[in-house]
């Protein structure tokens, strides 16, 4: 490996990145792999570049890489959804269904998706179209749809 040039070994460090982020997929290390390709480029354009310079350059243009993605994710998925990650109840929040039981004094069940959910709410016929308005522990609180229907997407 003696004489190979510097640019060379941030792409191959690239490479290995990109493999690693294969085998262990969490979307990070790819971001760093850029980074890396992207210190490759820049100690080709620039040979006299020093390997401080480059390290240096390496991190910030790794940082930025990452800080693109997070951005990114932030404006695609939106800050709510990390949140509610695991929390099924309260991801139905404003999402109708349709009751598969009727409710009857105060507990019925209703499908969303694939999926039927223990209910809450005022005493409603099977078939009954409801919005869930809350959600106590793990058991949505429901109360019959009006209006603009929150699409049902499962």
């Amino acid at each position: 490996m003696t004489g190979m040039a510097a640019h060379h070994l941030w792409w191959l460090a690239a490479v290995l990145l990109l493999a690693m982020e294969v085998v262990f997929s969490g979307y990070f290390l790819l971001w760093i792999a850029v980074g890396a390709a992207a210190t490759g480029l820049l100690s080709a354009c620039w040979p006299s570049l020093g390997w401080a310079g480059q390290v240096a350059g390496f991190v910030v243009l790794a940082f930025a890489a990452c800080g693109f993605y997070a951005r990114w994710r932030a404006r695609r998925h939106g800050p709510r959804s990390a949140m509610l990650l695991n929390r099924r109840g309260e991801q139905m929040l404003g999402r109708d269904g349709v009751l598969a039981e009727a409710i009857v004094q105060g507990r019925g069940r209703m499908r969303i998706g694939d999926s039927l959910w223990p209910v809450q709410g005022p005493d409603l016929p099977a078939g009954t179209r409801v919005r869930v308005t809350a959600v106590q522990g793990i058991m949505p609180q429901v109360v019959p749809a009006t209006g603009t229907a929150s699409p049902d997407v499962s």
